[in-house]
């Protein structure tokens, strides 16, 4: 998987991963729900709660419930009623082991499903729900308060905010009399399943806010193919060296992470189920619960942020409770190599893969990692491009830089952006740039001959 790059004729500097990788013509909900290439057995736990391991459910509970939320969404509140790709469904949320229903389901109805961060203020939420014009929204107990807020803010009846509960079985209400989103097994709606290949990259069905760089945050469209692309080029590289060590890939992880963000929403939602083991969902992250969950369940995987990780090497709490970790994976900002070092001392006997990864929204999450076979790194790297990915650094004039020059990532590959939700402006903008086949990232490199070290000064 390593990275290689070669000069066109035109001058310019391609990286790529020196083997490509085929990918499934699969819609989300047929490769997870129907598809072999899903490890998930029927019977397999996919999502837990984390402090109450009996709130559990399986694939094939999650894939009917999927499929009677579905009816109810498309019947009762007429989301996809006009056809795919319309009508978009905001979610916020803190961690909640049924929070992925909610995904699968909007999808299903042919919604597009987003997500506003558990921690908005009122007006923050309202500006969220204008700007992708939402015609539902979805909350939890703890976010159920500012919910209502935004909505009388934005003008969304409060019939159309539905409140997802605590208990042990799913269950929806709707805030304006509290009655429940009645949904029975006998009513269900299947989903379009999609083989096309340009049906599956022109599709909508999530789109997530962009931390940008200045100004109000754009809204990135996300297909099929960039979210089926994503995981299995991450979790089938990963699976592929489990093969050669004749053992089991075991991908039990953590839920600690909001999932407004791409890290939740690809790596909470999709990942884990393909690869066929259990996430194990907090409602909000605390270090020393994250912990004791860790060694409670236990946890093989993880990805966090250089914070997190900060606390593992550095906090008297960690004892032993990370000793089952096999891998982990730091991203959303630079993590230095003497973090690293000292983190992964923590982590599995001191034994387990620590590596980093470069992505963003534009890009479904990870556009590089390191497989767990490769030796381990001590430059900080962010590791190699993913198969089928490609890169280019380039100047403030769009032309390409010697390797070892600072210079912007441009990118592509089947997990990019098809471009902004309703922001012509921005996707004019991108359009009529001289590297418009090769979206920017903001992101700009430091070397150690000859693969780049990111640094995403934005």
């Amino acid at each position: 998987m390593a990275t290689t790059f070669e000069r066109t004729a035109s001058g310019a500097i391609i990286y790529k991963a020196a083997k490509p990788r085929t990918y499934p013509q699969l819609d989300l909900l047929t490769l997870l729900f129907r598809s072999k290439l899903c490890a998930a057995k029927e019977d397999t736990k996919i999502h837990v709660d984390a402090v109450n391991p009996s709130k559990a459910i399986t694939k094939a509970q999650q894939r009917q419930l999927v499929k009677s939320t579905a009816y109810t969404l498309r019947h009762r509140y007429g989301i996809g009623q006009s056809g795919p790709d319309n009508d978009v469904v905001l979610c916020i949320s803190s961690g909640h082991w049924l929070l992925p229903t909610l995904f699968y389901s909007t999808i299903a109805a042919g919604g597009v499903f987003t997500s506003s961060n558990p921690g908005s203020t009122a007006r923050e939420l309202a500006e969220n729900m204008a700007q992708v014009d939402a015609k539902l929204m979805f909350c939890n107990e703890d976010t159920k308060a500012v919910a209502i807020a935004g909505a009388k803010l934005a003008g969304l009846p409060l019939s159309r905010v539905l409140v997802l509960g605590s208990g042990p079985t799913f269950e929806l209400s709707e805030q304006e009399n509290g009655g429940a989103a009645h949904m029975s097994p006998a009513n269900s709606l299947e989903w379009e399943r999609i083989t096309d290949r340009s049906a599956l990259e022109n599709s909508i069905i999530c789109i997530l806010f962009s931390s940008g760089t200045t100004g109000k945050p754009k809204v990135c469209r996300l297909s099929h193919a960039n979210i089926v692309s994503e995981a299995t080029l991450v979790i089938d590289v990963h699976r592929d060296v489990y093969r050669r060590r004749g053992c089991e890939f075991v991908y039990n992880t953590l839920a600690h992470l909001p999932t407004a963000h791409i890290a939740g929403v690809q790596g909470y939602f999709v990942n884990p189920f393909y690869a066929g083991d259990t996430l194990f969902w907090m409602a909000r992250f605390d270090f020393a619960e994250f912990l004791a969950h860790a060694k409670r369940h236990p946890i093989t995987s993880f990805f966090s942020v250089p914070p997190v990780f900060l606390l593992i090497a550095k906090s008297p709490l960690v004892t032993d409770q990370l000793d089952a970790i096999e891998s982990a994976v730091s991203g959303a900002a630079p993590m230095g190599r003497d973090l690293q070092a000292a983190a992964r001392a923590k982590l599995g006997h001191g034994r387990a893969h620590l590596s980093q990864t470069w992505g963003i929204s534009e890009t479904t999450g990870s556009m590089t990692m390191r497989p767990l076979d490769a030796p381990d790194d001590a430059t900080g790297s962010v590791s190699m491009l993913l198969s089928n990915c490609e890169a280019r650094v380039v100047d403030d004039g769009s032309r390409d830089v010697e390797p070892g020059s600072p210079g912007e990532i441009c990118v592509k590959g089947p997990q990019v952006t098809k471009g902004y939700f309703k922001n012509d402006a921005a996707n004019r903008d991108a359009s009529s740039s001289a590297t418009s086949s090769w979206p920017r990232s903001a992101a700009w490199p430091s070397w150690s001959s000859p693969r780049p070290l990111l640094s995403a000064r934005r």
